[in-house]
């Protein structure tokens, strides 16, 4: 058992220090597609306050989409939440094909 949660903490550990290593990154790229959108949430098209944009996967990981900026929107914390593994709609394949436009970005959906 010793071992098990040994090597727990050594993953946890890792997983820490790669967050850190990347967070900025992330903060740029959510920053970035939060402008591009005009502030606003493209869900609910409500504000959207930098302290509250999440970065959403418009085609989940969970159904193969890719983790990078092509796949990315920035949404409120309740739509985000709300619309979880599901896929994409129209609207969001429309704005995140306006955001790979504007923001010279490959897509990467699928």
């Amino acid at each position: 058992m010793k071992y098990a949660r040994r090597s727990e903490t050594i993953r946890d550990q890792l997983r820490t220090d790669l967050r850190n290593e990347i967070a900025p990154l992330i903060i740029e790229t959510r920053e970035k597609i939060r402008v591009a959108q005009g502030r606003v949430c493209p869900y609910c098209m409500t504000r959207l306050p930098r302290d509250m944009a999440t970065l959403e996967h418009v085609l989940p990981k969970s159904r193969g989409g890719l983790d990078g900026p092509g796949n990315y929107l920035a949404v409120c914390g309740p739509c985000n939440s709300e619309k979880g593994d599901d896929m994409p709609n129209g609207c969001a394949l429309v704005w995140l094909g306006f955001l790979n436009t504007v923001l010279g970005w490959e897509p990467q959906t699928w």
